[in-house]
């Protein structure tokens, strides 16, 4: 399923878009894009891609043993994309969902250009959304 890449959105409202500094001439490697229902963001297996932080809806991150886990507005998913490169479940909304996304490579170049207060916040997001 192709996301709609959506083009207007008020970053200053996002948590990670005001860790960024967006708004004050920084930068944010997320990329905004709405999904409808019943949309597979990802498999169990496949190559990790993107990390995603969930702006909208609800997403169900399904693993292959029947366990079933809900992300909620202002969590993070695909993290494997920074630690194995493989995604350990699937991911599919389960509403119309509105996503950020980032390469690897983008979310660390944002990692290293930030200073170590947005390493501490960023860790501080992870850790709420666990």
């Amino acid at each position: 399923m192709r996301p709609q890449v959506t083009r207007r959105v008020d970053c200053n409202n996002c948590p990670v878009g005001t860790v960024s500094g967006v708004g004050k001439g920084q930068f944010c490697p997320f990329i905004v894009r709405s999904y409808p229902r019943n949309a597979q963001l990802y498999r169990r297996g496949d190559a990790a891609g993107y990390i995603w932080f969930v702006k909208s809806g609800v997403v169900a991150l399904d693993d292959d043993q029947g366990a079933c886990e809900f992300k909620y507005p202002n969590s993070f998913i695909g993290a494997e994309v920074l630690e194995t490169g493989i995604y350990r479940a699937t991911a599919r909304t389960l509403e119309p969902s509105t996503l950020c996304g980032a390469t690897r490579e983008g979310f660390s170049q944002w990692i290293s250009r930030n200073s170590e207060s947005l390493c501490t916040a960023l860790c501080r997001a992870f850790e709420s959304s666990q």
